[in-house]
């Protein structure tokens, strides 16, 4: 039976190391032709490009879900688990020992990649601020500030203040804009009737 609309062209199959979107009315080296993968490391998509128009708002939805899910644990097979966006630093940083190195460093990425630095108020005082306005806050010797002087700095007890009271202005976010936006979105689509397990069906699947 011919597959003509969007729904019954799309194949959504569940691998270790993402999950790949394929068109079935099409075939390239014997499968299904793939059109993107979402990663589960990072949750970020890519796309080939010969994936048809008509599939691509359709595999675009379904990302936005998956990456609504950043965080929780997501069975990629009947008997393995993993965490959605495992390599993201917010994700890290929730999974490990606060007193573990790692720790620190997934948070000095987080803080990093959203153009921020930390110092303590005596480098602060005596030079590290430039003629910069005060930092937001009143009460400890930690300061998180954006070395351009774009976005506001902030002065608190600890470094997870600091994020905290960015956050709640709006200069600071957990994870990566294209995860936010989707955060942000309202996902209505349905998840589960249609991934399925990499095996070797009648129908053969992508290879990721």
């Amino acid at each position: 039976m011919a597959r003509t609309s969007p729904e019954q062209r799309l194949f959504v199959g569940s691998y270790p190391v993402g999950i790949v979107f394929a068109d079935r009315s099409r075939e390239k080296w014997g499968d299904y032709a793939r059109c993107a993968l979402i990663s589960f490391s990072d949750l970020r998509v890519t796309f080939e490009n010969d994936c048809p128009d008509v599939l691509r708002p359709l595999i675009e939805e379904k990302c936005r879900a998956y990456q609504r899910m950043v965080g929780q644990q997501f069975p990629y097979s009947t008997t393995q688990t993993i965490t959605m966006g495992y390599a993201l630093p917010e994700i890290r940083r929730q999974c490990i020992d606060t007193r573990s190195p790692e720790y620190w460093r997934a948070e000095k990425e987080l803080v990093s990649n959203n153009g921020y630095a930390f110092s303590d108020l005596e480098k602060w005082v005596n030079g590290l601020g430039d003629g910069r306005a005060a930092p937001h806050g009143n009460e400890g010797g930690t300061i998180m500030y954006d070395p351009t002087g774009q976005k506001p700095s902030y002065r608190r007890v600890s470094a997870d203040e600091c994020i905290e009271a960015a956050i709640s202005e709006g200069h600071f976010s957990r994870y990566p804009n294209y995860i936010q936006e989707a955060l942000n979105t309202e996902v209505e689509i349905s998840l589960g009737a249609d991934l399925t397990e990499p095996a070797p069906p009648e129908e053969d699947a992508p290879s990721p």
